[in-house]
């Protein structure tokens, strides 16, 4: 730790830096809810929770709070087993959590399920790189995505996976100033610009090539997923939407309109 991290962190200066894998402030779901609502009620902007699913049970935890109690986060960004740092474990990056695909259907499928969906955002992420890619997440439940590596390359990643050391060689993810000279952000903010705009191109060519005026209009009825050489199956079937779930088919300015009550045999 330089003497500047280690002012800003409170930790000992030139000793390893250790996090945990555990919250100080949380332990439990119930926990982690009401320190979400503690932080709402303080800053007047969205507040969501960022998760890797391992246990569809906890997606399913989150939306039946919220129905029952109106509590819970007003997003849920979900990384896909994809996504990650090159900071990150090897073990985490490779063995750990769903693959986005599954992930975003099962934390869409929870809220759909108590009829929730339309009170909560979820944001997908997990190597998202291209327009075609984001549509595909949309598709399948995500009202927006994140891309992370797609800009990092725009700026000059090359994947060296020296994050956590201090010594990226293209001044990307370095505290050092010598090595921060070599990005340029002059010459970088064209490029990074350029991608934005190339992506959202291209999404919209994947849009309009099935006929929809938005991206919100994607749903898992437009995919069909190879499951197996000379095999495909529609997204919809492959992951059927839940019963009842009025909002699997229509667009976010449609479901406004509608107010969605869980059915019985779910709420119980």
């Amino acid at each position: 730790m330089t003497p500047e991290i280690a002012a800003i962190r409170g930790i000992p200066v030139g000793e390893a830096s250790l996090s945990p894998n555990r919250f100080s402030d949380f332990s439990s779901l119930p926990e982690l809810i009401d320190f979400v609502e503690r932080v709402k009620a303080t800053v007047p902007c969205p507040v969501g929770v960022k998760i890797v699913v391992g246990d569809a049970a906890f997606a399913n935890d989150l939306a039946r709070t919220l129905a029952e109690e109106g509590r819970g986060p007003d997003y849920v960004s979900v990384d896909g087993a994809e996504g990650g740092t090159g900071a990150a474990p090897m073990s985490l990056t490779d063995h750990m959590g769903l693959p986005l695909q599954d992930a975003i259907v099962v934390v869409d499928d929870a809220y759909r399920r108590w009829g929730v969906r339309d009170r909560v955002s979820i944001i997908g992420a997990g190597r998202i790189v291209t327009g075609a890619e984001a549509a595909f997440t949309l598709a399948l439940g995500a009202d927006m995505v994140n891309i992370g590596r797609g800009f990092l390359f725009s700026i000059g990643c090359i994947q060296a996976l020296r994050c956590h050391t201090n010594e990226c060689p293209t001044g990307v993810a370095t505290q050092s100033a010598w090595r921060q000279r070599g990005l340029v952000p002059q010459d970088k903010r064209s490029r990074v610009a350029n991608y934005a705009m190339a992506v959202n191109e291209d999404l919209m060519v994947v849009t309009r090539s099935l006929g929809l005026q938005s991206p919100a209009d994607l749903t898992r009825e437009h995919l069909e997923v190879v499951v197996a050489i000379g095999q495909r199956m529609r997204a919809s079937d492959l992951y059927p939407y839940p019963p009842l779930a009025l909002q699997a088919m229509v667009s976010p300015a449609v479901i406004s309109r509608f107010s969605v009550e869980p059915a019985e045999e779910w709420a119980s």
